[in-house]
């Protein structure tokens, strides 16, 4: 019979961390936009249309990428919930 084991402080720490990187990836991007705002004037139409259409890229990317970060969060807050309750009523089993 295979045996399972969850370690719970990895599992709250890779959703701490899952939070962070998708923090500073937001920063990230608002920053390389602010620091291309500060040439766009200098820059020609062909520059700026490449631009706006690798800024609507990443913009989307980033949105999917935090998405996804979002829906790993919630299963791995599931995951966490539901080896609790399993570990709470195999201790009332015993218990009783």
């Amino acid at each position: 019979m295979a045996t399972y084991s969850v370690v719970m402080n990895s599992v709250e720490h890779v959703v701490g961390e899952m939070d962070a990187i998708t923090k500073l990836l937001k920063q990230t991007l608002t920053q390389l936009d602010e620091s291309a705002r500060a040439h766009l004037a200098e820059w020609d139409a062909a520059t700026k249309d490449a631009y706006a259409v690798a800024k609507n890229d990443w913009d989307t990317r980033a949105e999917e990428m935090r998405q996804l970060a979002l829906i790993a969060h919630r299963a791995l807050g599931e995951i966490n919930d539901a080896y609790s309750a399993g570990e709470r009523a195999g201790t009332a089993l015993w218990n009783s």
